[in-house]
This record gives structure tokens, sequence and C-alpha cells, in this order.
């Protein structure tokens, strides 16, 4: 009886050396076709190094190599600074502009100080730290004009001219731009060495303790520090102060028409 068995058997031997020979071949092609793939990236590779050694050849400057990237990155920053300068000092000068012309129209109403001059002889801040509510129009300035509320208090001191003040913040305001809370410390650092310098001006408590109270004001809360620095002073000036007529006599005279 015939079976189909006796032909697969006899042919088994001839069907497994084809199926190795594939195999070999596939093995083989693959092997080609990567190292081809390895070839080609070897000499991609060699080819971006070259260009990159000729790129930083052209850039060097008296033979060193200036990479491309480093070079674009501080002429970028260079103007970006330069650009947040210039606005800063804009801003500041239409500031200035305002302010100047809103302090001398307050000043010819009488306005200044608000709510009327208290105790300035106990060798204390006369007015709270939150209290600047009390004082509209000092406690608008104080918080939209800050830096010029600033240096004219400093100035009505006599211990800064106005046009310093304003340079001062500008220069903490151009800070605050790579920093801010550097530039805060630092402002507040130097703020806080004014206001000492304006509490022995007008005979106050100063040293001490009081560098901490100081500086802790500024940094926390510098507009209200500003505020109460400015009524301290209108107040003295107001008064007409032994200390304040001492300091800058020519403060009298610009509004004596408010106290005419």
């Amino acid at each position: 009886m015939w079976s189909f068995q006796e032909p697969l058997a006899k042919n088994l031997p001839d069907l497994a050396a084809i199926t190795k020979s594939q195999a070999q071949y596939v093995f083989n092609l693959v092997a080609q076709h990567s190292q081809v793939l390895l070839q080609e990236e070897s000499r991609t590779a060699r080819m971006r190094g070259s260009a990159n050694k000729a790129m930083q050849a052209a850039l060097s400057v008296e033979g060193q190599p200036v990479t491309v990237s480093g070079f674009w990155f501080y002429l970028v920053w260079f103007f970006i600074i330069l650009a947040w300068l210039a606005l800063v000092a804009g801003v500041y000068y239409l500031c200035s502009l305002a302010y100047l012309e809103m302090r001398g129209t307050v000043r010819a109403a009488g306005a200044w100080p608000a709510g009327g001059v208290r105790d300035l002889d106990n060798k204390q801040f006369a007015y709270g730290l939150c209290s600047c509510l009390e004082d509209p129009w000092l406690c608008f300035t104080s918080f939209l004009c800050t830096g010029c509320r600033w240096s004219d208090t400093m100035r009505m001191s006599g211990i800064l001219a106005y046009v310093t003040g304003i340079y001062l913040w500008i220069g903490f305001s151009v800070l605050s731009f790579l920093s801010t809370l550097i530039a805060v410390l630092a402002l507040a650092g130097v703020a806080t060495y004014y206001r000492q310098e304006m509490r022995k001006k007008l005979g106050m408590e100063n040293g001490e303790l009081t560098y901490v109270t100081d500086f802790c004001s500024y940094a926390c809360c510098m507009c209200c520090a500003v505020a109460q620095d400015a009524r301290q002073v209108e107040a003295s000036y107001a008064v007409d102060r032994k200390e304040i007529v001492d300091i800058a006599g020519e403060l009298r005279k610009e509004a004596a028409p408010a106290r005419a």
C-alpha cells in the first residue's frame, strides 16, 4: 500500500539544506547592509567635524576660538539689557515730570501733610509703617512713583540730590532684570543706610536695633517705608523744625505760598 510519508521522508535532507542556504544568504545580506550604514555614518561624522573646525577658525579672534552659541548669547543679552536700561530711564524721566508737577500743585493747595502734624520730638517715627492711607496723595506717590518720592525725601533731608537718588533707582531697576531678589535686598540695604542718615539729621533714634527694623521695613514693604519717611520729613518741614531749616533753607522758600 502506497503512503505519502515515503516521498516526504526521502526529500527531508534536501529541504533542510535549502532552508539553511537561504538563512545564510539573508544573514550575509544584513551584515553587508549594516557595514555600509556604519561607513556612511562615519563619513558624515568626519564631515561634520571638519565643518565645525572651519567655522571656529573663521570666528577665532587672535587665535582664540569663539563658539557661535556663546558669541550670539552675549550679544543678544547685551542689547536686551541696553534696551531695558533705556526703557527704565524713560519711565523714570516721565514719572519725575509727573511727580514734580503734582508735588507743586498739591503743595500750593496746602494738602500736605494730611491729617495734621503729630508729635515729632519723641525720637521715633510719628507715623506708623502701615498708616500711609491717612495721607492719600503721599500714599499715591509712594506706591506709583516710589523712586521719585524717595529721592525727593532724601533731597529734603539734605542727604542726596534728587537726580542722584533717581540714578540709584534706575541702577537697581536694571539689576532687577537679572535677579529680582538680589536687587530688592541690595536696594533695601542702601535705603537702610540713608534712612539712618535721615534719622541722624532729624535727631531720631538711630543705630543698633534700628538697623534691623529699617532693613526689614524696606525689604518687606518698600512702598510703605518710603511713605513713612516722606510723612516724617514733610511733617517736620511743615512746622519749620530747626533740623529741616538748617539742612536746606531753600526748601522753605519753595513752599512759602502754601503757608502764606
